[in-house]
């Protein structure tokens, strides 16, 4: 049996199986993030931590609603933007999740920490993020609100702030912005349409021409438009055929998404700027024993980085490609192959996590499962063909399939529908095979 065997689209029955083996490949993925999104939800040492991360946030946004100007109305502002599509905000949701409602929600979320799941946490931390952005656009104040003033003394009598929000809500959204890392000004999250640098290319699907509605759910997967279903954040953008994710997706044989996860980076942020230590010891916390082993690392368990991998792509916000592009320019994953999930896992060298160790199973169970595959397309953007890749050939495709900048850089050249010398242009015994 070939190694690398070159499958060409010119019967209907071998484009029909190269079809499938797409479908099959995207619906693994979808299936890999529900079953991790169980192990988080269900492991105590997982999700005890994680809600008293989450607490850590509530209190920044306790605060900034209190000693803020207008710090009430960006809460507000954040609830009637994406944030109303979130499951513990859609009056409409149907997971069985908390609705928590606008006026009362940081009390709400303290008294319901302990029973909140991990979707719920991941949301969490996706609402903080639009809260620290709209935050940082609102007018700082002229004068001190009447109720934070002395009269008398004529001092500011607000408390002090806690060590966690700092007074400068610019420089933290700052922060937030720089995980979007763009090394050679390529725009990797530049969503301006009317910029030729821009690389995010994507449109609301209330926004698109019936022509482009039509042509994008013509377009989809078996495995897609059960993803569609779901209304979360794939099925409201089209993604633009010059966009970035879209050609990699094609190359690849990955489902649609909303294109590189933004969402993504703010988790990362989030998680480097909630766990820098200081709840953890004071005397008492609840997280001491989850930060400190005796002779092990300190710091956060580096697991929770696959948290968007979990809810995001379980949820139908992002795929898998999408979330692990996000982690590596931010050197969270350093080598992961496309397809080889258990290249997803981050370094824990040192620690040990019953429910890490099941993930690491998990992502290794489907990964035997998965198929390794470059697809091409002819003249008329209908499947060429594709190569696909025994096990005996991983060799070789974990030296064209790392997802990484370097991948990025090239995909970025292929035209929105990568033809057979695109494809032939990864390797020379690629080459071979395709165009002898």
């Amino acid at each position: 049996m070939e190694h690398i065997q070159h499958i060409r689209a010119d019967k209907p029955v071998l484009k029909t199986m190269i079809r499938k083996f797409i479908d099959n490949q995207q619906a693994l993925e979808s299936e890999m993030a529900r079953a991790i999104v169980r192990v988080f939800n269900t492991n105590y040492d997982l999700i005890t931590p994680l809600r008293y991360i989450v607490l850590n946030a509530i209190e920044d946004i306790e605060y900034l609603q209190e000693n803020r100007v207008r710090g009430k109305s960006v809460v507000a502002d954040a609830f009637n933007g994406d944030a109303k599509f979130y499951g513990f905000v859609s009056k409409g949701n149907k997971s069985g999740m908390h609705v928590f409602s606008q006026d009362n929600f940081v009390q709400q979320v303290k008294e319901r920490l302990l029973t909140l799941n991990a979707v719920q946490c991941s949301d969490m931390i996706r609402f903080y993020g639009e809260v620290i952005e709209r935050g940082s656009k609102r007018p700082k104040a002229s004068k001190i609100p009447a109720k934070y003033f002395d009269i008398e003394t004529g001092k500011d009598i607000r408390p002090p702030l806690p060590p966690k929000l700092g007074r400068n809500v610019e420089a933290l959204n700052e922060k937030r912005i720089n995980y979007q890392k763009d090394s050679r000004n390529k725009g990797w999250w530049n969503k301006k349409i009317e910029d030729p640098k821009a690389r995010r290319l994507r449109i609301k699907r209330k926004d698109a021409t019936p022509e482009q509605r039509k042509a994008h759910e013509d377009s989809l997967t078996n495995a897609e438009r059960a993803v569609i279903k779901l209304n979360a954040g794939i099925s409201r953008w089209i993604q633009l055929p010059e966009d970035l994710g879209n050609k990699i997706d094609k190359v690849f044989g990955l489902q649609k998404g909303a294109t590189i996860s933004g969402t993504t980076t703010d988790t990362i942020f989030f998680l480097n700027r909630m766990t820098l230590i200081d709840e953890a010891m004071k005397t008492g916390s609840p997280l001491k024993k989850h930060y400190f082993a005796d002779n092990g690392p300190k710091g956060l368990d580096p697991i929770y980085y696959m948290l968007p991998l979990a809810t995001l792509v379980s949820e139908g916000h992002h795929t898998v490609v999408e979330v692990a592009l996000p982690l590596s320019l931010n050197g969270i994953i350093t080598e992961y192959k496309i397809g080889r999930y258990a290249t997803l896992m981050p370094n824990r060298k040192g620690r040990n996590n019953d429910g890490a160790n099941e993930i690491r199973k998990l992502l290794q169970s489907y990964q035997n499962k998965s198929k390794q595959m470059l697809i091409y397309y002819d003249r008329n953007g209908e499947i060429g063909g594709a190569v696909t890749f025994s096990s005996e050939a991983m060799n070789l495709w974990d030296k064209i399939a790392v997802a990484d900048e370097k991948l990025m850089y090239k995909i970025n050249g292929f035209p929105p529908k990568p033809t057979i010398e695109n494809i032939a242009s990864f390797h020379p015994e690629i080459k071979r095979k395709l165009l002898g």
